[in-house]
C-alpha cells in the first residue's frame, strides 16, 4: 500500500535558465502575477474553478513536528524521513507531484521504528501516551487499543475505525507475545501508525459540496488539517479535529478566527520562516562555498549569521511590527552581530543580532541588499550579474524566463587579463549576439546593477580587476535607475512584485502552481493584500478564508 502511494506523482525534469548560467530558481508554467491585483485595476475577475483534489506528501519537517506532537521533542529527533525534492521553488509541490524511490520506504521504517524505541526509552515521554499499568493484565488489549485511538487520532488527522485501531492493536498484541515485552508491542504500534499512508500524506480529495455538484469541499478533518500545516507545518490538535467535526469552521470568519488563532503560536514563525528559506533560496547557504584566498572570511559560522540576519529582516516587518509587507524589498537597515557586521561595514562588538541603519553611501535596501543574497547569487570565486537578475525576475516577479536561443553563446567572452574588461562590458559584448541579447535584456541590468556586491555581499565600488563599477541603467519591466537601492525602491512600488508574494504564498500552501481556474483567486487575494495595507499576516488569514483554499476538483 505504501509502495503505491510512494509511486504517484511525475518526476520533474531539470529546471532550465535563459542566459549563459545555469539558473536554478524554478520555472513557472502558469504565473498569477501581474493582474493588477495589487494595484487594485479594473481587472475582470475570471469565474473561480477549484484545482483537483489530490493527495501529497509530508515534508521533512511537518514529518518531524508532527512526531513532537504526538511524543514530544526528545522522541522527535530520533525521526529521519528521507530528504525533501523541490518543485517550482517549493518543498510543497514537489511532496505532491514528485515521485520518491521505493528505497523511501525504507527510509520510512527505519525512521518509525527509532520513533519508537526512542519513545520507550523514555518513561516520562511513554507515561504521556499509554498506560503501562495496565500493559501486562487482563485489560492488555484495551490498554493498545487506548494508545492507538488517541495517538492515532493526531496522527492521522482523523479517528481511526474500530477495524482500522483493531488491526493495530493485532500488530501490537502480537510482537508483546513474541518478545515477551509489552514495550515491543508499543514500538510495532507506532511503527504501523507512522508508516501509514494516512499518516504520511495529506488527504485532500474532499466531499460533495451541496451547494455545487460540480465540485468538492474538504471535509472538516482535511481542512483544519490543510489550515494547520500550511500556517504551523503541525498538525492539528485532537481539540481542533473535535471542533472541526462539530462544525466550528463552517464560515469564513470561523476560519478567519482559527488563522488568527494558530498565527499566534511559535510554531508559525518558524514555518513562515521555513517558507522564506524556500523562497530566497536561503536554506542553500549551508551548502555555499567560497574561494578560501578570494574570500578567506567565508565560513559555516559566517553562512549562518547572514541566514540569521535575513530572517531577523523577514520578522521584524511581518512578526514584530506587522508592518507593510513591501518593506522587505526597501528596507534601510539590518539585523547584524560581530560575526556579520565586517561584511555589512558596520560595527557591531556583541554575538547578539542588533538593528542598524546601513550607511546610505551602500546603497544597500531590501532582500537584494541582503549579503545572504549576494552570496547565494554568486559563484564561488566572483559575482554574478546574471544569477542575480534572473533571481529578481522569477522569484521576486515571478515573470516566465524564456529557454535560451539555440544559436546562444552559453559563455562571456574571455577577459584579457593585461587589459581587463567589466562584466558590464563583457556582457554587452555577448549582447552583440542577436540570439542572446533579446534573452539577456530580461535580467542583466538589474543583476549588473548588482555588482557594487562583492560575492560575500560587502560594498564595493570597484571590481577584481580595480575597475569602477557602474550600477546604472534601465531594466524592462522595472525602470531606470542609478543604484541597487533604487532598484529595491522601484521593487516596492511595483504592483507585480506584490501580486508575486501572493502568488509564492498561494502555491507554498496548496502545494500546486496556480491553476487557470484559480486566476480570479489571485487577483482577490491581491486587493485584499492591498486593502489590508500589505500585511503579510492579513493575506495568510485571507488566503485560509478563500473558497480555493477550501474547495477543490475531481481527483487528478
Amino acid at each position: 500500500m505504501l509502495a503505491a502511494f510512494l509511486a504517484m506523482g511525475a518526476a520533474a525534469g531539470p529546471l532550465g535558465g535563459c542566459g549563459s548560467e545555469d539558473i536554478p530558481f524554478g520555472d513557472t508554467e502558469s504565473s498569477g502575477a501581474g493582474v493588477g491585483g495589487g494595484a487594485g485595476g479594473g481587472v475582470v475577475v475570471p469565474p473561480f474553478e477549484p484545482a483537483p483534489a489530490g493527495v501529497r506528501r509530508l515534508v521533512a519537517r511537518q514529518y518531524v513536528n508532527t512526531v513532537e506532537a504526538l511524543f514530544g521533542a526528545s522522541v522527535a529527533a530520533a525521526a529521519s524521513p528521507p530528504d525533501d525534492l523541490a518543485l517550482h521553488g517549493f518543498t510543497s509541490i514537489g511532496a505532491a507531484d514528485i515521485a520518491i524511490p521505493e528505497s523511501a520506504v525504507e527510509t520510512y521504517e527505519t525512521s518509525a521504528r527509532a520513533i519508537g524505541e526512542a519513545l520507550v526509552a523514555d518513561p516520562v515521554a511513554l507515561a504521556d501516551v499509554f498506560d503501562t499499568s495496565c500493559a501486562d493484565g487482563p485489560t492488555q488489549r484495551q490498554c493498545f487499543a487506548s494508545f492507538v485511538t488517541s495517538v492515532g487520532k493526531v496522527a492521522w488527522r482523523r479517528p481511526l475505525s474500530t477495524d482500522e485501531v483493531d488491526a493495530i492493536v493485532d500488530i501490537a498484541i502480537a510482537a508483546t507475545t513474541e518478545y515477551a515485552d509489552y514495550e515491543q508491542g508499543v514500538v510495532y504500534a507506532v511503527m504501523a501508525l507512522l508508516q501509514a499512508p494516512e499518516f504520511l500524506y495529506l488527504v485532500e480529495v474532499g466531499e460533495a459540496d451541496p451547494d455545487d455538484a460540480t465540485r468538492n469541499r474538504l471535509t472538516p478533518y482535511e481542512l483544519v488539517t490543510r489550515i494547520s500545516y500550511f500556517l504551523t507545518d503541525s498538525p492539528p490538535t485532537a481539540e481542533m479535529l473535535d471542533q472541526a467535526e462539530a462544525g466550528a469552521y463552517a464560515t469564513e470568519d470561523d476560519l478567519r478566527g482559527l488563522a488568527r488563532t494558530l498565527l499566534q503560536r511559535p510554531q508559525a514563525q518558524t514555518a513562515l520562516a521555513s517558507f522564506f528559506s524556500e523562497l530566497y533560496r536561503l536554506e542553500q547557504l549551508s551548502e555555499v562555498a567560497k574561494d578560501e584566498t578570494l574570500f578567506p572570511q567565508w565560513s559555516e559560522e559566517m553562512a549562518q549569521g547572514l541566514y540569521d540576519s535575513t530572517q531577523y529582516m523577514l520578522a521584524d516587518v511581518i512578526w514584530s511590527r506587522d508592518a507593510d509587507a513591501r518593506e522587505i524589498f526597501n528596507a534601510d537597515y539590518a539585523f547584524v552581530n560581530n560575526t556579520t557586521a565586517p561584511i555589512y561595514g558596520v560595527s557591531v562588538a556583541t554575538p547578539a543580532f542588533q538593528k542598524v541603519t546601513i550607511p546610505a553611501a551602500q546603497s544597500r535596501k531590501g532582500i537584494m541588499g541582503q549579503p545572504s543574497m549576494m552570496s547565494i547569487l554568486s559563484a564561488a570565486d566572483g559575482t554574478s550579474p546574471t544569477r542575480r537578475g534572473v533571481f529578481i525576475r522569477r522569484v521576486l516577479m515571478c515573470d516566465i524566463i524564456p529557454p535560451p536561443d539555440p544559436n546562444a553563446e552559453l559563455e562571456l567572452p574571455e577577459n584579457d587579463p593585461g587589459n581587463p574588461k567589466s562584466k558590464k562590458e563583457l556582457l554587452e559584448e555577448h549582447f552583440e549576439n542577436p540570439a542572446c541579447a533579446g534573452c539577456h535584456s530580461l535580467f542583466d541590468p538589474a543583476g549588473l546593477a548588482h555588482e557594487s556586491f562583492d560575492a560575500i555581499g560587502r560594498h564595493r565600488i570597484q571590481d577584481e580587476h580595480g575597475l569602477t563599477i557602474d550600477t546604472s541603467g534601465e531594466q524592462q519591466g522595472i525602470g531606470e535607475f542609478q543604484t541597487p537601492g533604487d532598484i529595491s525602491d522601484l521593487l516596492a512600488q511595483e504592483a507585480k512584485v506584490a501580486d508575486c508574494m501572493v502568488t509564492n504564498i498561494f502555491r507554498h500552501s496548496m502545494g500546486h502552481l496556480e491553476t487557470e481556474g484559480e486566476e480570479g483567486a489571485l487577483i482577490e487575494l491581491s486587493r485584499s493584500f492591498a486593502d489590508g495595507g500589505y500585511s503579510f499576516q492579513s493575506l495568510m488569514v485571507e488566503l485560509v478564508a478563500h473558497p480555493a483554499f477550501r474547495l477543490v476538483g475531481d481527483p487528478k
